[in-house]
């Protein structure tokens, strides 16, 4: 995802699995800049990492370095 936004949006009976693994982003770094609003994964929702065991409920992996600019901002989400 290289940005933008994921909003009102519920995730249930599924399965996720990759090497970075998360019910709505993977991955966010760089220059990135992603907002999750009012969202959810619930009870019903699986989600498996990869053997670095990069996994997340909401996101799998965020990573930013000092001359970068990227931005995650979870608001309102549960899982």
């Amino acid at each position: 995802m290289e940005g933008g936004s994921i909003k009102n949006l519920g995730i249930a009976k599924s399965y996720i699995q990759g090497t970075k693994a998360g019910a709505f982003v993977a991955q966010v770094t760089q220059t990135d800049n992603v907002l999750i609003d009012n969202c959810f994964s619930d009870e019903t929702v699986t989600v498996i990492g990869g053997r670095n065991h990069q996994a997340g409920g909401i996101v799998a992996y965020a990573q930013n370095q000092t001359d970068l600019t990227a931005k995650l901002e979870i608001s309102n989400c549960y899982t």
